[in-house]
């Protein structure tokens, strides 16, 4: 039976709207993983990865595995402070790069990192 079938016959079967989700995310050939979004848009921006934008994804990671898992006890520790510089950094880089900022932009302001944004080329 299809998954277009089988929401015809309850289309409030919640089992059945997330099969019908897994088969469009399966099936259609996009990227649905969140680091391979960022990797994809860092990549289109010319940004450098290694040691530079690749420090979002993994502070995202980690914040978002202590939240997501309840392992977040609610005290703030030095990696967590790290962790927010470099996910509030990654969000300006990808935002000032949307808008067609050209030239240094910082990354991490408490650990001194910064990119150099390319100019886009149309």
């Amino acid at each position: 039976m299809e998954v277009e079938e089988r929401l015809a016959l309850n289309p409030n079967q919640p089992r059945a709207e997330a099969l019908n989700r897994f088969t469009g995310m399966t099936t259609s050939g996009r990227f649905h993983r969140v680091k391979d979004q960022y990797q994809l848009l860092t990549e289109d921006f010319g940004l450098p990865w290694e040691g530079k934008m690749e420090i979002g994804i993994e502070a995202w990671k980690r914040q978002r595995n202590q939240l997501g898992h309840g392992s977040a006890d609610g005290e703030l520790e030095l990696d967590d402070l790290f962790d927010k510089a470099r996910l509030a950094g990654a969000i300006n880089v990808l935002c000032a790069c949307a808008i067609g900022h050209e030239g240094p932009i910082a990354l991490s302001l408490i650990e001194d990192l910064f990119v150099r944004m390319k100019p886009r080329s149309s």
